[in-house]
């Protein structure tokens, strides 16, 4: 059975990294960020206009590659607290 692949074309890469191949395995949609994130959607949309985490918009709406997600997680961890409870 073939691999389904999408093109996404990114208007902010330079022009050789315009025809890059992504997995369709590699990208998320906002509901599977949040579940990952333990958040809601409305919150990874936020996030995404915040331009905190980078999306790229699709016929199929705003996907979030695997690797975005994971270095927001990363750098979320090496942040101190917003507040201390109690």
């Amino acid at each position: 059975m073939k691999r389904s692949r999408i093109v996404v074309r990114l208007n902010t890469s330079p022009p050789n990294m315009a025809r890059t191949r992504y997995r369709l395995e590699d990208w998320l949609s906002g509901a599977q960020v949040a579940a990952l994130l333990a958040v809601t959607p409305s919150r990874v949309g936020q996030l995404r206009r915040e331009h905190q985490l980078p999306a790229t918009r699709t016929p199929l709406g705003y996907l979030f590659h695997v690797r975005d997600v994971h270095r927001f997680v990363d750098a979320r961890q090496h942040q101190p607290p917003l507040f201390r409870a109690g």
